[in-house]
């Protein structure tokens, strides 16, 4: 009876992680949530965070979130170097009886100063990936001028405004399939790109190279 139940179970969690949801498979066996969810336990197979397939969080995971956490990140902090999203974050640590802390104030000592030190070097990871200001306030839950402030701290250079949110790393990848002899049609193609994307690329890398060529620049 025990193998029977077991063998059920495993095929009830089986589905689950095909992508099937709680809701789905309380209708194909005729029982409650709540009951699928116990069958999961029994075999130990892990639930997705907001039960949509592509959001799995395994315990591991979701305890190296919380020791992140633990030594000062905020939620939104992490969930924009790990490109989760921010209650994802939260309900992870959640879930394995974990404690979300509220973000201490400036005057707080040691733990406020590290956290903005991390956030910083967020910030300017993001900036110098080609992410826009809007992007950054949005992941980083900050406002422009804090974002302007770190980026003149930490002697970023400023990005054309031409070039704001293109990523040199593929204007470059433009231009070398250009050099190559692809057309843009075909640029566009291997890049995912509009031609119009493409050609605005080529016009950035012969800004850049103007810029590089002109006397002490």
């Amino acid at each position: 009876m025990y193998e029977k139940s077991r063998a059920l179970f495993e095929e009830t969690a089986s589905l689950y992680r095909q992508g099937a949801s709680l809701g789905d498979l309380a209708k194909h066996y005729g029982i409650t949530r709540q009951a699928i969810a116990s069958r999961l336990d029994v075999v130990g197979c892990d639930r997705r965070l907001g039960g949509r397939p592509g959001f799995y969080i395994s315990k591991e995971r979701a305890l190296e979130l919380q020791k992140r956490h633990d030594d000062g990140e905020t939620c939104t902090e992490i969930a924009a170097d790990t490109g989760l999203n921010g209650s994802l974050v939260s309900k992870a640590i959640h879930r394995i009886g974990g404690t979300v802390h509220r973000r201490m104030h400036h005057h707080s000592g040691y733990a406020s100063r590290r956290t903005s030190k991390r956030r910083s070097a967020s910030i300017v990871k993001m900036y110098l990936d080609g992410r826009t200001i809007d992007y950054i306030k949005m992941h980083a839950n900050t406002t422009t001028i804090t974002i302007y402030r770190v980026l003149r701290r930490n002697d970023v250079p400023m990005r054309s405004p031409r070039a704001r949110g293109v990523p040199s790393e593929e204007v470059d990848a433009v231009e070398v399939l250009h050099e190559k002899g692809f057309s843009a049609p075909e640029i566009a193609g291997k890049l995912s790109l509009t031609i119009g994307q493409v050609n605005h690329r080529r016009y950035l890398f012969r800004v850049r190279r103007a810029d590089h060529a002109m006397p002490g620049v």
